[in-house]
């Protein structure tokens, strides 16, 4: 679904991020009419020598902002269905269904909520100065938050973003 940025196709065996492509192969009967067939085709090879299945996975993209910066956070699909308690099919479904807007409730919801997240930063943020992270695990459990929270002044708490996570007091889905 163009424009939809929170989920992807994903190989079943691989779970890499599909594509869908059009050939045009020569007609069957003696008529000239072609029709273009679609194909879903995987990066890894190995999987394109059967059949690809799909499955929707999880990919949503996050910007958590409070009193000292932003940052820009990936969410995938085994941390989403923590959080939403859904799995990406589900929130689809429901959502095919609802077609009243580009972003379904469950994801708004998470608007003004409060988490700990446990960042991934790699070799490729760092070399290509690429600032969006991969969220590695989360948790909304407060005595947690607060004990971060007591641990860090404002000022350090965008240090810690590069070390290990991020303490927002609110966010929203972009």
């Amino acid at each position: 679904m163009p424009g939809v940025d929170w989920y992807y196709d994903a190989c079943k065996t691989c779970n890499k991020k599909v594509k869908t492509v059009y050939v045009v192969s020569d007609p069957v009967d003696a008529s000239d009419k072609v029709e273009p067939k679609q194909i879903i085709r995987c990066p890894n090879d190995a999987c394109n020598k059967r059949s690809v299945s799909t499955i929707p996975r999880f990919k949503i993209p996050l910007r958590l902002q409070d009193n000292t910066g932003v940052a820009s956070l990936t969410v995938f699909d085994r941390e989403a269905r923590k959080m939403l308690k859904k799995c990406a099919r589900e929130l689809l479904d429901s959502f095919l269904e609802d077609g009243l807007s580009m972003i379904p409730p469950e994801l708004t919801h998470l608007v003004g909520k409060k988490y700990a997240f446990k960042i991934d930063i790699t070799d490729y943020n760092i070399t290509n100065n690429y600032n969006t992270f991969t969220i590695k695990k989360f948790t909304d459990d407060y005595s947690i938050i607060s004990k971060l929270e007591s641990k860090f002044e404002v000022g350090q708490v965008i240090y810690l973003l590069h070390v290990i996570c991020f303490i927002p007091t609110s966010f929203f889905v972009y």
